[in-house]
């Protein structure tokens, strides 16, 4: 549906929380974040800088990047190593 009211494709973190966010992807194929009510944060951006519109404050903070960081964010996760579970 490309919308707020579209089907959640996904999730992560528990159902109940007092923060909610959520990206939608656009039919420019951009994302878009939206707060519990579904009022856009941001214009369209790319699925990196959305997160970081998304996410609160001290979570940004903690992973060391500001607002319109999305492509360092980007190169950050992709030089992250996943560890695998023994």
């Amino acid at each position: 549906n490309q919308s707020f009211e579209g089907p959640l494709l996904d999730s992560i973190g528990p159902e109940r929380v007092s923060i909610r966010k959520v990206l939608v992807r656009t039919m420019e194929n951009t994302f878009q974040s939206h707060d519990e009510e579904g009022n856009t944060l941001h214009g369209g951006d790319d699925f990196y800088t959305a997160l970081l519109q998304a996410l609160p404050d001290a979570a940004r903070r903690k992973l060391g990047h500001e607002i319109g960081q999305g492509i360092q964010l980007r190169q950050t996760l992709q030089n992250a190593p996943l560890t695998h579970a023994a």
